[in-house]
């Protein structure tokens, strides 16, 4: 017969609860979009753009962008309180929905370069090519194409994450920029 060890009573007190910290500021409110905003405040800018503050905490969660219009007001509205631009502001939802590790649902991220880019990570590869977060944004928007310096190290770097080709980077922005010429009309921005 095997014998139970014996279990003394729990006579000590409970050891005290630590005080919560608090959480960290979310990753969605470090772009200058979103510091602009909050800086700003979220009521005062609902007010000052006839919004429901639920709008603009969807443009900060990165589900939707604001209207063209919205977007412009925005930027002069927010100009008091930092320099911001267009970019910032549509450049804050590619940020947010790469920050959460999907891809948004744009074309601009259904190539192949695209994907192994976000594979890889967009910060990862900003800091091994030495530029911004923004400058990898603006190629993966097609906006501007990399320096054939870049395009050289983005293969580079990339090949043995996808087996890249320089094909991919440039295939990618003339993709992007077909696909924009044809689709414009049916773009919609909430």
């Amino acid at each position: 017969m095997a014998s139970r060890p014996l279990s003394l009573p729990n006579i000590l007190p409970p050891a005290p609860i630590e005080a919560r910290t608090p959480r960290p500021s979310s990753f969605r409110w470090q772009t200058r979009f979103a510091r602009s905003v909050r800086r700003y405040g979220v009521a005062n800018l609902a007010r000052e753009l006839q919004v429901d503050q639920t709008a603009i905490y969807q443009w900060i969660r990165g589900s939707v962008a604001p209207r063209p219009e919205k977007a412009m007001l925005l930027v002069q509205l927010l100009r008091s309180v930092g320099r911001l631009t267009l970019e910032d502001v549509y450049c804050h939802q590619f940020f947010v929905q790469g920050s959460a590790r999907r891809p948004p649902e744009a074309f601009h991220w259904t190539t192949r370069f695209a994907k192994i880019v976000h594979r890889y990570g967009v910060k990862r590869l900003a800091g091994e090519l030495r530029v911004g977060d923004r400058a990898i944004y603006n190629w993966i928007l097609g906006r501007v194409m990399p320096s054939p310096e870049n395009a050289m190290l983005i293969v580079a770097i990339l090949r043995p994450a996808g087996r890249l080709q320089l094909e991919d980077v440039y295939g990618h922005w003339m993709a992007v920029k077909a696909h924009s010429a044809m689709a414009a009309p049916e773009q919609r921005v909430n």
